[in-house]
């Protein structure tokens, strides 16, 4: 999935599904601050929606309680994996490796450091776990002035953010 895949998916739940799918063992590469966050809570959403339904459910029948604990129990089994695997990518998008995930066994300092981690915008350029999911990289060209030779245009590889910054409006005088 390219980096223009994964913006025009957008909704969170697109970007839950194609963690689902897509990533579900891929624990190469990169993954943006966005990607992890919404993976986090559309999976809690759905955990306490179980939650919900089960309880519910329970009151009225033990035989519904049941499949709905199997239900929880074949969920949480099945969302491991994915949850590692987007985790370790935002862990390289940091530019750290993916054992840095075994901090969280210190008690308390490691949790707090681990969401450190994760809450710390990506490297905004290419690092040894592969390019920025953040930056495209685009050609354009340019003129290159030289003092013996008129205009030429040259390639130049330039970084641009993915979601464009909004200029602010110059305002006139007679607006105001």
């Amino acid at each position: 999935m390219t980096v223009r895949q994964t913006l025009e998916a957008g909704s969170p739940f697109d970007i839950y599904k194609s963690v689902l799918t897509k990533k579900y063992a891929d624990f190469t590469g990169r993954a943006r601050r966005a990607e992890y966050w919404w993976f986090a809570l559309v999976n809690i959403g759905v955990l306490f929606g179980i939650i919900v339904v089960f309880f519910i459910l329970g009151s009225m029948s033990d035989t519904l309680a049941v499949l709905m604990g199997i239900l929880y129990v074949v969920y949480g089994l099945g969302v491991i994996v994915p949850g590692l695997a987007v985790a370790v990518r935002r862990l390289h998008d940091t530019n750290k490796s993916g054992w840095m995930l075994l901090i969280v066994f210190i008690p308390l300092v490691g949790q707090i450091l681990l969401l450190v981690f994760y809450f710390t915008d990506g490297d905004p350029g290419t690092n040894r776990f592969g390019p920025s999911p953040k930056y495209i990289t685009q050609t354009w060209f340019r003129p290159r002035r030289s003092p013996s030779r008129p205009a030429t245009w040259q390639s130049c590889r330039c970084r641009f953010p993915v979601l464009p910054v909004e200029r602010p409006r110059s305002v006139s005088p007679l607006e105001l």
